[in-house]
């Protein structure tokens, strides 16, 4: 658990620190190219890890809390100025430059996603085709006549190639009468059915869009086969060897590693007889599980240590990989598309068919980083383009303290011909802090509950 807690950790802090980078790299270019006078680049907040006075004058600093930073520009408003200095103040810039600056580092976020989701798809990647597993009975799945096997083709006329497809497609339809969806059955043929999406939530009771909907995704059967041990593992002190396969627990059937991982976790710790398959002869053992801390749920599990590298069967993945040019174009429009599935995510928590408690905080965004990268390269690329771009997007949001809130006040001067009043935006300023401290309390507390369910 702490190996878990460390690499998490890690993760987060690498995720975060180069998508703050990036962002204030964005001001930063921008401020430099147009003249202003940059005092400070900041990566991070609070005391200062690392400082270091560069040749152009700007003092560059690693401070200690990874969740923001900040570029320091020569500001009449905060700084005093020399007769030389006032051509390279802040507010005596055009302010056609001061929006160029702002709006610089949400776009250096969205320029990343797009080239994180372009080596994505050039190095390519492997994913499970969207065959549904189970239907909840009695959900809305259930009523629209939906049955195992059968595979998505498109939801309301968009394609869905993956599980996250379907997982958007259905999100963008919640509230929806009638969804109009295509599928192919096992024998190849072409069927259509209608889902009321009208009364759906995702909420604390239906926490992700598939128990909302009703469905399982398929999981094929992947054998109880041994590809090695944890260390001093139960299984290898009770004589298993890698390439067994485990076909009998306690008198019980074992048809796959989930069930052998259900089966094992039934039992609460008691001594098992195990029979496994070895070079075509069956083998009977006695294995004494070890009770561990379960990650997720914080409760005690039993554990043999066993440990499977299953491969998921070729017939029931996709491969998807494009040629560089091709990737591009592809990136754009996987950008785009989760733009819009991030302002939809908004509007269905204002409208209330996504609860509040769906938002996640440094906690969850750690778990998602460090799951991501433990899958490797191409699912870590992915997290992070799509971190990038939350965050050029929540700092376009017109809040006074954010990006989106600068926006707003020059686009008023460009109106009224002269700047928002300091008062005006001293209280925007007090709003603004109130609404971030707001939306980050129920954000973290959100996580603590998830860590306590």
């Amino acid at each position: 658990m702490m190996l878990d807690f460390f690499w998490n950790f890690l993760s987060f802090v690498v995720a975060i620190g180069l998508l703050v980078t990036i962002h204030e790299y964005g001001h930063f270019w921008v401020a430099r190219k147009l003249g202003f006078k940059v005092l400070k680049f900041s990566v991070g907040f609070g005391p200062a890890i690392v400082k270091k006075q560069g040749k152009d004058g700007v003092e560059y600093i690693l401070a200690a809390i990874p969740l923001g930073g900040y570029v320091k520009m020569l500001d009449s408003r905060e700084d005093k100025l020399s007769i030389a200095d006032k051509e390279q103040d802040f507010m005596n810039r055009p302010v056609l430059h001061r929006i160029a600056v702002v709006a610089a580092g949400p776009i250096a976020n969205f320029l990343f996603a797009i080239a994180a989701f372009w080596l994505t798809f050039i190095i390519g990647s492997e994913e499970p085709r969207p065959i549904v597993g189970d239907v909840t009975y009695e959900s809305a799945a259930y009523e629209a006549d939906f049955r195992p096997q059968l595979e998505f083709r498109t939801i309301n006329g968009q394609a869905t190639e993956t599980w996250q497809d379907v997982q958007m497609r259905f999100f963008d339809a919640l509230g929806t009468e009638e969804v109009k969806i295509s599928f192919v059955d096992e024998t190849g043929s072409q069927l259509s059915r209608t889902i009321d999406l009208s009364n759906l939530a995702i909420d604390d009771t239906r926490p992700n869009i598939f128990e909302s909907v009703g469905i399982k995704p398929f999981v094929p059967k992947i054998p109880a086969r041994i590809t090695g041990f944890a260390k001093n593992s139960a299984a290898e002190k009770a004589g298993m060897q890698a390439g067994d396969e485990i076909v009998e627990i306690n008198g019980q059937s074992i048809d796959g590693w989930r069930a052998l991982l259900e089966t094992i976790r039934a039992t609460k710790g008691e001594d098992l007889s195990v029979k496994v398959l070895r070079n075509q002869d069956i083998i009977s053992l006695t294995v004494s599980p070890e009770m561990v801390t379960d990650n997720a749920t914080g409760e005690k599990i039993p554990k043999i240590g066993a440990i499977s590298q299953p491969q998921y069967p070729a017939e029931y993945l996709i491969t998807k990989q494009y040629a560089p040019l091709e990737s591009l174009g592809l990136a754009i429009s996987k950008t785009g598309e989760m733009t819009q599935f991030i302002f939809t995510t908004i509007g269905k928590i204002v409208s209330g068919d996504v609860s509040v408690h769906a938002l996640s905080g440094p906690i969850g965004i750690a778990e998602g980083a460090g799951t991501t990268a433990r899958y490797g390269v191409v699912a870590f690329l992915s997290f992070l383009a799509l971190l990038s771009v939350n965050l050029g997007l929540v700092n376009l949001l017109p809040v006074p303290a954010l990006d989106g809130g600068h926006l707003l006040y020059f686009l008023v001067e460009m109106v009224k011909g002269s700047p928002v009043s300091e008062q005006v935006q001293e209280f925007g300023l007090r709003i603004g802090f109130a609404v971030i401290l707001s939306v980050m309390f129920i954000a973290v507390y959100n996580d603590f509950l998830r860590l306590l369910s």
